[in-house]
Parts: C-alpha cells; sequence; structure tokens
C-alpha cells in the first residue's frame, strides 16, 4: 500500500520520539536501580565496618589477658551471633587456606575472593554481597556474606512500574503525533485537491488561506500562481479569439476583391461585349487590384513592424506635423474641410517613417469622417511624461462601442464609406501597432455628432538617457 508523505513523516517522527522515550525511560529506571544498589553496597558495608571494629576491640582485650588462644572461640561467637540475623561471616589466617570458622553457606562459595574487595555472588538463584576486609593488624581476614536480594526485588518492581508508563506514553504519543500530523498536512491535502479540480478544468477554484505560516504563505503563493496561469489562458483565449477573427476578416476582405476581378475578367472574356463595357470592367479590376495591393501592404508594414522594431532618433514633432499637413492639403481641399496645425516648439525619440505614418492615418481618417466644411487640427504640447500628439476633427463622430473596436484589423465604422474610399480597416490597426512600438498608446475621445480626437503620448527621451537639449 502506498503511503503518503504526511505518514511517512509520522512514523518516521514516531519512531525517533518512541526511541528516544524509551531510552530516557529505562535510562532512567536503570539509573534508580543503581543508585539502589549502591545504597544497598553501602548500608552492607557499614554494617561490616562495625563488625570489624567490635572484633578487633575483643581481639585486643584478648592480647592484652594474654588469652590469644581464645580467638577462635570470639569468632565462633561472632559467627553464631549474626548467623542469626542473616549474615554469614568467614574467618581466615592470612596465610591459611581453610577457614578458622565460617558459616556453612561459605560452603557453597568457589574460590576466595582478595582482602579489600566487594562483590556480588549468586547462591541458589539468591543475590548476595560479599565484602572481604583484613582483621586485627593483618593477621585474619573477615569474609562479609550477606543477602541482597532485595535489590532484585527493587530491579522487578521498577520494570513493573516503567513498562506499562512507557507503553502508555507511547501510545499517548502514538495518538497526538497522529492527529498533529494529520492537521498539519491538510493544506498540503487541500492543495492537492485543488490541483485535481484545476486539471478537471474548474479553473475557478481556489486554496483557502488560514493562518500566517509557511503553509499559508504558500497556500497564499499557489493562489497567485493559479490567478497568473487563469490570466495568461484568458489572454491567450482572447488573442486566440482575435486572431480567429482576423483571418476570418482577412479572408473575408481578400475573396470580396477576388469575387469582383473573376466577375468583371469574365466580363471581358465574353466575345460579345462592347469596348465601353470592357474599359470599364478593367477600371473596376485595376481598382480592386490596387485594393488588394493596399491590405498585403498594411499586413507586411504590421508584421515587419513587429519583427524589426523601432529605431528611434531625435524627431522636431512640429516639424512632423506641419509636414503632414502638406501632403495632406490637396485631399483634404478636395472634400472641402480644412486642415490646421498648433504646434510649440517641442521634439521627440522614435522613427521618423512611421511616426509620419501614424500621423498621415490619422489625419486621412480624420479628413474622411468630416462633411463639406469640417475642420481638422494637428496640435502637439509638450508635457512631463513627453509629447502629446493630437488629431481632432468636427466630424460624424463615434459611439463608445466603435470606439471599444476601433483599432482591431478590418473593423471599420461605416464599412460603405471604407469600401468606396479604398479602405481596408487596417490603418488604425496599424497606428495602434506603431504607438505601442513607442512605447505609447492611442486614446480617442469621441461623441456622435461632435466629432472625435485622438491622442499619442511620444517619450521625449531615449530609455536611460536625458532630456533633449
Amino acid at each position: 500500500m502506498k503511503t503518503r508523505f504526511w505518514q511517512r513523516i509520522y512514523l518516521l517522527t514516531l519512531i525517533l520520539f518512541l526511541l528516544f522515550l524509551n531510552i530516557a525511560v529505562f535510562g532512567f529506571a536503570y539509573y534508580t536501580y543503581g543508585e539502589k544498589v549502591s545504597a544497598c553496597e553501602e548500608t552492607l558495608s557499614a554494617e561490616q565496618r562495625y563488625i570489624v571494629s567490635s572484633i578487633e576491640r575483643d581481639m585486643e582485650e584478648l592480647e592484652k589477658e594474654g588469652l590469644t588462644e581464645n580467638v577462635p572461640l570470639l569468632f565462633q561467637s561472632y559467627l553464631s551471633h549474626y548467623g542469626q540475623k542473616g549474615t554469614a561471616l568467614a574467618f581466615y589466617e592470612v596465610e591459611g587456606e581453610v577457614p578458622v570458622s565460617a558459616a556453612p553457606l561459605f560452603e557453597k562459595l568457589t574460590g576466595r575472593e582478595k582482602a579489600g574487595t566487594l562483590s556480588h555472588k549468586r547462591i541458589g538463584g539468591v543475590r548476595y554481597l560479599l565484602i572481604v576486609s583484613p582483621l586485627f593488624k593483618g593477621r585474619y581476614e573477615l569474609h562479609f556474606l550477606k543477602d541482597a536480594s532485595e535489590v532484585d526485588g527493587d530491579l522487578k518492581s521498577l520494570i513493573f512500574t516503567f513498562v506499562p508508563l512507557s507503553a502508555g506514553l507511547s501510545l499517548l504519543l502514538a495518538l497526538i503525533l497522529f492527529f498533529l500530523m494529520k492537521g498539519m498536512s491538510k493544506p498540503l491535502e487541500e492543495l492537492k485537491m485543488v490541483t485535481e479540480h484545476y486539471a478537471a478544468g474548474e479553473t475557478s477554484v481556489r486554496a483557502r488561506v488560514k493562518g500566517k505560516d509557511e503553509f499559508a504563505a504558500l497556500q497564499d503563493s499557489f493562489n497567485g500562481m493559479l490567478a497568473t496561469i487563469e490570466e495568461q489562458m484568458h489572454g491567450l483565449e482572447e488573442q486566440s479569439e482575435k486572431n480567429k477573427r482576423l483571418v476570418d476578416d482577412m479572408a473575408h476582405e481578400i475573396r470580396t476583391p477576388l469575387t469582383v476581378i473573376r466577375g468583371y475578367a469574365e466580363v471581358i472574356a465574353r466575345a460579345a461585349v462592347d469596348e465601353e463595357t470592357k474599359l470599364e470592367s478593367a477600371e473596376r479590376i485595376i481598382e480592386e487590384s490596387k485594393r488588394l495591393s493596399g491590405i498585403s501592404e498594411k499586413i507586411l508594414e504590421m508584421a515587419v513592424l513587429e519583427k524589426d522594431g523601432v529605431k528611434r532618433e531625435r524627431i522636431n514633432t512640429a516639424k512632423l506635423l506641419e509636414e503632414t499637413k502638406e501632403s495632406l492639403t490637396p485631399f483634404a481641399e478636395g472634400r472641402g474641410v480644412t486642415l490646421r496645425c498648433r504646434t510649440e516648439d517641442c521634439f521627440c525619440q522614435g522613427d521618423p517613417t512611421l511616426l509620419s505614418m501614424l500621423l498621415y492615418n490619422l489625419t486621412e481618417n480624420a479628413v474622411k469622417a468630416c462633411s463639406v466644411g469640417g475642420q481638422v487640427i494637428l496640435a502637439c504640447v509638450k508635457t512631463e511624461e513627453g509629447v502629446v500628439v493630437t488629431v481632432s476633427d468636427n466630424g460624424k463622430g463615434m459611439t463608445k462601442e466603435q470606439l471599444e473596436k476601433i483599432t482591431e484589423p478590418f473593423y471599420r465604422t461605416d464599412k460603405a464609406r471604407s469600401r468606396r474610399d479604398g479602405g481596408a480597416g487596417l490603418g488604425l490597426s496599424l497606428c495602434s501597432s506603431i504607438a505601442q512600438s513607442h512605447g505609447g498608446s492611442l486614446t480617442f475621445t469621441s461623441l456622435p455628432g461632435q466629432g472625435t480626437q485622438v491622442s499619442v503620448l511620444l517619450k521625449t527621451c531615449l530609455d536611460g538617457e536625458g532630456e533633449d537639449q
């Protein structure tokens, strides 16, 4: 069975905790046991020292009275007296191999310990403490042997106490860690569920951010990532829709003149058609061919602009406007429209050819929007942000819906007029691309029947350079 991440962490943490807990519990138990053993040894050593002290006093008295031959009797009396109290004694001469006097329990011991030693012995499965010490000027040795089984009882008592305690603490710790780890893993589980729902197409789903810890920061960052992905997806969808609409519009725009060309070509191909009809058909074919050529040129200009970018240089903005006015004055006069310039001495940075194309298209559209007696004003003014160029007319104006689509490729506010004038609906789209390539954008202000004003902000200096002198 595949374990989850939090379960692996839980098991690893539990093993480490239980390991250290049991080491601590049993370490404390054996420390307590060691203390009890030391206390037992100290108690019996004190009893042994008391016996040695008493025997040496009695032996000194016998020596003063010259009764040293009664020493074995003295040993026997001590052996009998302390034997009744559960203490076994044995007396050896230093050079002797056989005890002068010894309790029967010593017969069960093998070997003879050296003087000055303390050792634990097992006799019949019972723990005894053996203490050997010199006696009466080193002539004799006293072997002290006493039951110390109470120490083993203490050990069993400690084991019976600490084993259930350790088991209980381990179980309690396991439960606490289980719920703690499971609770801590909930944010990760929620993130997993969010990703599954997101993968299933529920792009609006988000993780709930709780608290201010690292998990909350992770959830917040994850939500930010999902929001960015969703925004990019919407952008791609919008761009895809625009591209689809562009292809559809382009196909329509190209198909229409091709249909016209084909129709008039068929007319010319007929033998029974008079010369006047052939001439008229040829003129229409030439007009539609020019329109196709215009469409292809605009598309090519937009493609080149997107690929090559902009080569900027210092441009006299007022002079550029005057040149645009001079170029379009014959066209405007032919329509009964007046062109005016209101400029001040200011300079911008950009590509003169592209900016000239931008102003030409904007001004030409403004002239076309005016009726006889209309007026178009070209102006430029220097601001803190840069040079603002405006093209204003008092023509027919546009609605809010038209303003929203005005820069889309092949869009026309007046399709009949655009076709009549040879427009392809790409002029303002190209203008918008030129403005964006110069770090700006087109701003339209218009009301139906009151005219339109188009503004574009141009930088007065290149990025990283100072103002023009």
